[in-house]
Formats: structure tokens, sequence, C-alpha cells
């Protein structure tokens, strides 16, 4: 919108990639890559492609696991952070 705020689109797009090492049985490590986009419109589909890619930790647990990534985005635009910080529980894969 006028502010900056997303508002979301009718496409989106996103390429994952993560290589996770056993720490302990309990923790685990991750390095990843992430690639994509959101489209405005389904004609904007393949537009404006970004990357973005970090570190993280996770603690598996009986129920799921637990998600702490520190990633960065080193093509950020005005208004966007350069590093994000994302908790999430359960596994992306």
């Amino acid at each position: 919108d006028a502010l900056g705020q997303p508002i979301g689109g009718e496409t989106s797009t996103v390429f994952n990639a993560e290589l996770r090492q056993n720490i302990s049985s309990s923790f685990w490590s991750a390095l990843f890559f992430d690639w994509g986009n959101v489209g405005r419109e389904v004609k904007n589909y393949g537009d404006d492609f970004r990357p973005s890619y970090g570190a993280g930790i996770r603690l598996l647990l009986p129920v799921g696991a637990l998600r702490l990534d520190f990633g960065y985005n080193p093509t950020q635009r005005t208004g966007e952070d350069e590093y994000l910080i994302h908790f999430s529980v359960g596994m992306a894969f």
C-alpha cells in the first residue's frame, strides 16, 4: 500500500533448500537458502524473484520442532530489514 505495508498478491512462488546437522539427540543446526516472489496479479507470476539465506537451530520435541532462524536479506529495499529473526513451530520439510 502507500505506507509500504504488505497487502498480498494473487500468486506466490517459493524455493527452499535447507541443510541440517545433528548437534545432539534433540538439537539440530540448519543453513538455508530461500528464493521466491509474490505477484500482485497472475500476469506478474514470474516477476521479481528475490533471495534470502541464513542459519537456525531446531529443538525436536515429541509434538514437533521449535525453530529459531536468523535470516539475511541481501537485496533489501527501502523500508525492509537487512536481518530478520523468525520463530516457528513444526518442520518446513
